[in-house]
């Protein structure tokens, strides 16, 4: 029977991600006027995480995305109050979780009610 060290070093939950795609998410949470924030050995539920990256709306009390790289080279992203799916890819992950920052579009009175001045009531 085989009996695993308490000294053994084990293997994180998440791993940290190349610097190009930190910049490509930079750069996708900054066209989309999303906050990025990376967190840096974190542990949750006694998972080990080297490196995770939040991303999040500027506005307080809307969503929130949390993701990592697992071991196997693939991607996981877990939407606020959500179950954490696995992606192939960083592309693919936020393929996928783009439509829970897609913004709801404002009303804009036609050009018709603004030139005559039209208001709500």
């Amino acid at each position: 029977m085989q009996i695993q060290s308490p000294n053994r070093m084990r293997c994180p939950h998440g791993l940290s991600f190349p610097v190009h795609e930190l910049i490509f998410l930079h750069d996708w949470a900054r066209m989309r006027g999303l906050i990025m924030t990376i967190l840096l050995d974190q542990v949750f539920d006694g998972a080990e995480f080297e490196e995770m990256v939040m991303v999040r709306s500027r506005v307080p009390c809307r969503a929130a995305l949390m993701l990592w790289r697992v071991a196997g080279g693939g991607v996981a992203a877990q939407a606020e109050g959500g179950a954490p799916r696995v992606f192939g890819g960083i592309h693919t992950a936020l393929s996928h979780a783009g439509a829970l920052f897609a913004a709801t579009p404002a009303r804009v009175p036609s050009v018709w009610r603004r030139l005559l001045g039209w208001r709500r009531a």
